[in-house]
């Protein structure tokens, strides 16, 4: 007796676990039959609802087991089944032969139960996989790293997109009216080369949902492949996914600038152009200071930066200044030198020339 109990709850556990593997299909049955015609028979051929994706053969090798009868589960589709929504019935043309295709509405009833069709000549599709599956519009994907945007188009001319060895990243999805966006959060995803990540934070809205992660571990030196994706509803038509890629690069070494530093615009008017823009990259984040310096030696404006803060980090840095010295005063016209910092280390990593003209 207790084996025959061991086995039961065996069986039991068994079945359980087939259950929860076996994805979730909506059962809507589209029921028919097909007349044969005098050049040849209906039975035996393949008919399809709405795609290539649910189909009957027709006869009795079929699912309802009669001759020139089907039996489809619309539900295999993968398009939204509501009432009033209408999707196309077909064969392919064999032996120049074939079914449709004809338009079946949804009553919303769980079941269709069709007016005979017939094998005629000429019917059905000469090549199905000429029938394009509706889709709803790809979502479209921006990405940041440390509130950088991604530029693809860059990365395509051959410049390289340097990230710090632990960046903080943000996903921004957005999709068109009147489609909508997928709500569950395991339809959006990261993976780097080939090692998937979950977003630790996500708001999703009908149009447009945000990610954002900070990586649990430092990536070391060395290119890496992201890839992100994201899903459509599939509330309107069969669900899209966007796939978007980024190609970065992680510098590593010792801390040092990988490009020359820039500034613009130069001549700089305070007055006229409100702020300059210092550039530069870092091969990881520091702690910087930038030293504005006059033809005299003098150090008129001291910035401090910390790490991982914009100018501190190892990636591409954008720092502004509005012309006002330590002093409170607007620098005076001239030719100035800055110098950029380590400031742990307290090593110059680049210099560069600023004109002011006022």
């Amino acid at each position: 007796m207790k084996k025959i109990i061991a086995l039961f709850l065996a069986l039991i556990g068994l079945a359980s676990i087939s259950f929860a593997e076996v994805p979730f299909t909506p059962i809507y049955w589209i029921k028919g039959t097909v007349t044969d015609a005098p050049e040849g028979s209906a039975n035996g051929r393949k008919i399809y609802f709405a795609n290539n994706r649910a189909w009957d053969i027709i006869g009795p090798t079929g699912n309802s087991g009669k001759p020139n009868q089907f039996l489809i589960n619309a539900g295999l589709a993968g398009v939204p089944l509501e009432a009033g929504m209408r999707y196309p019935l077909f064969t392919e043309r064999v032996g120049g032969l074939g079914v449709g295709p004809v338009e079946i509405e949804l009553s919303g009833g769980g079941i269709e139960k069709l007016e005979p069709l017939a094998l005629t000549v000429g019917g059905g599709l000469a090549d199905i996989r000429a029938f394009i599956v509706q889709t709803e519009p790809l979502p479209k994907i921006k990405v940041w790293f440390n509130d950088r945007v991604y530029q693809k188009s860059l990365v395509a001319k051959g410049e390289e997109f340097y990230i710090p060895k632990k960046p903080k990243i943000k996903m921004e999805v957005e999709i068109d009216e009147p489609y909508t966006l997928s709500t569950d959060a395991f339809n959006y995803t990261l993976t780097i080369d080939k090692k998937s990540y979950s977003f630790s934070t996500s708001k999703i809205e009908a149009h447009k949902a945000v990610f954002e992660i900070t990586l649990p571990e430092e990536l070391s030196a060395g290119k890496y492949n992201f890839t992100f994706t994201a899903q459509s509803s599939g509330a309107k038509a069969a669900a899209s996914t966007a796939v978007e890629t980024a190609q970065v690069v992680v510098a590593g070494g010792p801390l040092r600038l990988l490009d020359t530093p820039l500034t613009y615009p130069s001549p700089f008017n305070p007055e006229r152009d409100k702020f300059v823009t210092f550039q530069y990259t870092l091969s990881d984040n520091a702690n910087i200071d930038i030293f504005i310096i006059n033809i005299a030696g003098e150090v008129v404006k001291k910035i401090s930066i910390n790490a991982g803060e914009e100018g501190g980090l190892g990636q591409l840095n954008k720092v502004s200044w509005n012309g006002m010295t330590d002093q409170g005063m607007i620098v005076s016209s001239g030719i100035y030198l800055g110098n950029i910092v380590a400031r742990d280390e307290n090593k110059v990593l680049g210099k560069f020339k600023l004109t002011v003209y006022r």
